[in-house]
């Protein structure tokens, strides 16, 4: 029985991935951001005009993404990186225009990174622990046991002012097997 080998892209899955290996925009992972889906990034808006700006200018757009981490990213869109600190997105375009040296474009709008991170690595898991706190703290069984640890604390201090008119304070520390210093 003489089989011809199987390709091994001839299935959808393997074909997607094997896209997303050579492709940077599909790629998932600390270093880079998926722009299809749910993470799709806002448009970054075009380089300026050659009456704004000469064209021969490298420029560089700095903004925060919308985890407020900084952002620095050509106009180009070639190079880009993600950083903690303002400070690290201007020395980051700045390294990235030597030896000429161009033009930096503060942005007010929140844009994500669209391009591979070439900044701080570190940024990508503190983003996802940012995110999964969020949700975690929002959550209404959070809440619920936020509201009766209040209410505890409530309760425990009115029953201190009635009991001992506000002169004590409820311990569940016993004393007597503390050593005594003499």
């Amino acid at each position: 029985m003489n089989r011809r080998p199987r390709d091994m892209n001839t299935h959808p899955q393997r074909r997607q991935a094997a896209r997303a290996a050579t492709d940077p925009t599909q790629r998932q992972g600390f270093g880079s951001l998926r722009v299809s889906g749910l993470f799709a990034a806002a448009k970054w808006p075009p380089r300026p005009g050659d009456d704004a700006l000469c064209g021969a200018i490298p420029l560089f757009y700095i903004a925060q993404d919308n985890n407020a981490f900084w952002v620095a990213r050509d106009a180009e869109g070639r190079v880009g990186g993600t950083f903690l600190l303002q400070q690290s997105a201007l020395h980051f375009a700045r390294q990235n225009m030597r030896p000429v040296g161009g033009a930096i474009m503060f942005l007010s709008e929140r844009l994500d990174l669209d391009v591979e991170n070439q900044g701080n690595l570190l940024i990508a898991p503190l983003a996802f622990a940012k995110r999964t706190l969020k949700i975690l703290f929002n959550r209404p069984l959070f809440t619920r046991f936020r509201t009766a640890h209040a209410e505890m604390r409530r309760h425990r201090a009115e029953m201190e002012k009635d009991l001992f008119g506000g002169n004590y304070k409820f311990s569940t520390k016993n004393d007597d097997d503390l050593p005594s210093i003499r």
